[in-house]
This record gives C-alpha cells, structure tokens and sequence, in this order.
C-alpha cells in the first residue's frame, strides 16, 4: 500500500497548534496585577455602603493613595468553633484571610462562597473582592488597616486565651497568629490597628459600654487590641474613644445603632484619614 505524503508534517503541525493553544489559554488566565498602595480588611463599618460615601473613595482623596477594599460584612477576626447563622463563612474571618493572603492561595474562600447557604452572605459581592484580592500586587502594597472586634465582641468570640496566646477562636489570640505570619511574609508591610466605634444593639436597648457577654464589654477587646499593638509596635487607632459617636447622636451617624449614614461616613472616614496620614509620616 502506498504511503500516506506529509504525515509527519501533519502531526508536527497538530502539536505546534495545541502548544500554541495552551500558550494562549494559559496567558489568557493570567490575571492583570492591581497597583495598590493600602488594603483595607473588616467588616460592614468600612465594607460596600449604599451611600455616596465610600470609605476607600475618601481615603485616596485625603491620602493620595491607590486603596483596595477587602473587607467582609458581618466577619470576625476571630475563627468560630460553631457555624452561626448570623455571620459569613468562617473562611472569610480576618485570621484565615491572613493565611490564605500569605500563601497566595483563596481557593478555600471562593469554595466556601460560591456553595453558600448563609442568608447573610452577598455571593457576587464577596466572590468579585476575593477575585480582585486575588490580583493585588503585594509588593507594592505598603499599608494593611485591619479594622474588626464588633462580630467578635457579639458572636461571643473568648476575649483571649492565657493558656495559648495563639488560639486563634479568641479574638487576642487570631490578632497575634495574623500579625505575626503577617509580618514574616510581608515584613515591609505597615499594619494598622482600628477598633470598633462606639455602638447601640437595639435588639438588647444596651449600648456597647454595658453589654458583657462574659469577656468584658467592647471596651475590653479595644483595651487588648491596643495593648497588642503597643507590644508589636504597630500604629493603633482607637475609633471608640475618638469618634464624638454617643447614645444621644447614635441615629445621627448610624441608621440601626451600628451601620453608618451617610454622616456617620464622612465623621468615620475623615478621621481614619487624619490619623493613618499622622501614622505613615
């Protein structure tokens, strides 16, 4: 039987076109890094809002400064031993953030959104700034503000843990494991401590000075934080204390007691910007 012509030449042109294929797929996936000079972590006091003012928005205003916002509404800082219906995935607490941030790698994070039943949890919000984290250029970042302890403080999260100072379901122990991998990884990164403003449960009729789940009020998570800042030399900014935010002006800047208005926006977002710019000098 006669021998087929050019089947060498067939088959070396079917390999150039899958290499070429897979080149192209693989830069396709490649994602565009983002330049961005402060991530911002917490929860709904600095996440996505509804009103014209954006923290993020007025920080590159006051700053000068590119700002990515990473944060999560109704996370903790602190992981759960239990899975609560009235917070996200525990994947998305600060402390395992940090580590997902550190080995570059959220796929735990988008798993755990992406199959969620949790009826707090904003699937296309939460997936779309995991996916942005995802291309943040971390040598380029400069400053990390993690700002967190109110969904500690009322998910009962243990204040700390004097046998383990690393347990990471107290809210001192997940502060201190999140600093410290943060630090190894990222050493030329500045974090930034904020507490929690000063806030109204209405479900209770008890503002946040006189609710005691069995750690202390808020006052005593702010007063550790501070104290763990003090001990790893990092900038500390105490919103409970600072921000004129009482019981009788609580409606003014909140619209339940805890989330902002729109004033309660610019008071908050004005001051964080004053003092990270004192703080990065």
């Amino acid at each position: 039987m006669k021998k087929k012509p050019y089947r060498k030449e067939f088959y070396s042109g079917i390999t150039v076109t899958i290499l070429l294929l897979g080149l192209i797929l693989w830069m396709g996936s490649l994602k565009k890094q983002q330049d961005v000079d402060i991530l911002l972590f917490g929860d709904s006091v600095i996440g996505i809002n509804h009103t014209s003012v954006k923290i993020p928005e007025l920080l590159e205003q006051k700053l000068g400064k590119t700002v990515y916002n990473a944060a999560f509404g109704g996370s903790s800082l602190s992981a759960g031993t239990t899975k609560s219906a009235s917070y996200t995935e525990e994947s998305i607490s600060f402390v395992h953030l940090a580590e997902a941030l550190c080995a570059g790698d959220f796929s735990t994070q988008e798993s755990d959104l992406a199959s969620s039943r949790d009826r707090v949890v904003n699937n296309e919000n939460f997936l779309k700034i995991l996916r942005g984290l995802k291309t943040v250029d971390l040598s380029q970042v400069s400053v990390i503000v993690i700002e967190h302890g109110v969904n500690d403080f009322n998910s009962e999260r243990p204040l700390d843990n004097l046998e383990n100072p690393y347990d990471i379901c107290s809210f001192g122990g997940a502060l201190r494991y999140s600093i410290e991998i943060l630090q190894k990884n990222y050493p030329n990164i500045q974090i930034v401590l904020v507490s929690p403003a000063y806030f109204y449960l209405q479900k209770t009729d008890m503002d946040c000075y006189s609710i005691d789940y069995g750690y202390g009020t808020m006052e005593a998570y702010v007063d550790l934080e501070k104290e763990i800042a003090e001990v790893y030399g990092l900038p500390f900014i105490d919103m409970l204390h600072s921000l004129p935010i009482h019981l009788e002006n609580i409606y003014v800047y909140t619209e339940d007691g805890m989330h902002l208005t729109e004033e309660g926006f610019k008071l908050y977002g004005d001051y964080l910007a004053q003092q990270l710019k004192e703080e990065l000098q």
